[in-house]
């Protein structure tokens, strides 16, 4: 896909990792989405799934949110490529400066998380 010039917008890892549920927070964001089974899944299933984690990442919902608020998130156009061999295998390999893909570096925690939520509800 990033190879064949259609405008994309990626959200990496790094920028999910800054909105997340961890063992603090997450009985009081329960109580929020309880009502909301899909909210609900999707956090418990991370959470029970990667129970070895200290915190689960909201990759998926965060790209949603970027969807429909990307003004949220801060963004730079890139080349990308995705290495095919080696102990790199996998990795995505961006070269800023120009490209086809726009991706997001950072993002407003605060409205993202309220994004979410306002979504979520």
């Amino acid at each position: 896909v990033f190879s064949k010039g259609a405008a994309v917008t990626l959200v990496g890892l790094d920028v999910c990792h800054s909105v997340f549920v961890n063992g603090q927070t997450f009985l009081a964001f329960r109580q929020l989405v309880e009502a909301i089974r899909s909210g609900r899944k999707i956090l418990q299933a991370g959470l029970i799934i990667r129970n070895d984690l200290e915190k689960y990442s909201l990759w998926e919902p965060l790209t949603v949110v970027n969807v429909f608020h990307p003004e949220d998130m801060g963004y730079r156009f890139a080349n990308i490529n995705v290495v095919d061999s080696g102990d790199q295998l996998g990795r995505t390999v961006a070269d800023y400066g120009k490209g086809n893909v726009n991706v997001a570096l950072e993002v407003d925690v605060q409205k993202g998380a309220s994004h979410l939520v306002e979504m979520i509800l």
